[in-house]
């Protein structure tokens, strides 16, 4: 008995290309802010020293907007100036959600000081304490991780390689990872 090429060809590349029409399951992880808060909190007080003084960062409230792929972390500052002057501020820091696929890790990248409130702090000490903040914001902030997955949560889904979706919906931080 003869077999013809295309009857045994055929059937072969639909088993293989059969994957490529099928897609992969995607993994979501939902955070909601009182658990991202969770995560980030043992990460503070920060602290950095300067020739005008100390400037610390503490009580991070997890900010998620409506809509937004970034997330904000309100934070309350203390500086402590020459002349035992203390003075009380507030920042907000936003940053994007990056996915390192290597170690299945999500942290903020390139986090920014979008608002800074002195009142009642003079120049120059207000440029030098916002300066300080961003610069903590800048070096600090991106080693956080804010959600590791879990090893078996690799296994069950597509390869993870890639964030595919981030937003923030129904008060939860969504992101998608996929191929």
């Amino acid at each position: 008995m003869r077999t013809r090429p295309a009857a045994v060809l055929v059937p072969l590349l639909l088993i293989g290309l059969l994957p490529l029409a099928v897609p992969a399951r995607a993994y979501t992880v939902s955070l909601t802010a009182a658990e991202i808060e969770a995560v980030v909190r043992p990460h503070f007080p920060q602290r950095q020293e300067g020739v005008f003084g100390r400037v610390t960062l503490s009580d991070p409230k997890v900010i998620l907007t409506p809509g937004s792929e970034r997330l904000g972390l309100g934070l309350s500052v203390q500086a402590d100036l020459p002349g035992s002057l203390v003075v009380h501020a507030h920042a907000l820091v936003d940053g994007e959600v990056a996915y390192d696929a290597r170690r299945r890790e999500f942290h903020l990248r390139e986090p920014r000081v979008v608002r800074f409130d002195a009142k009642g702090m003079e120049e120059p000490y207000t440029s030098m304490v916002a300066e300080a903040v961003t610069a903590i914001a800048q070096t600090r902030m991106p080693i956080i991780v804010l959600y590791r997955v879990p090893p078996d949560a690799v296994a069950a889904a597509a390869p993870l390689n890639l964030l595919k979706g981030v937003a923030v919906k129904d008060g939860k931080l969504q992101l998608e990872l996929g191929m």
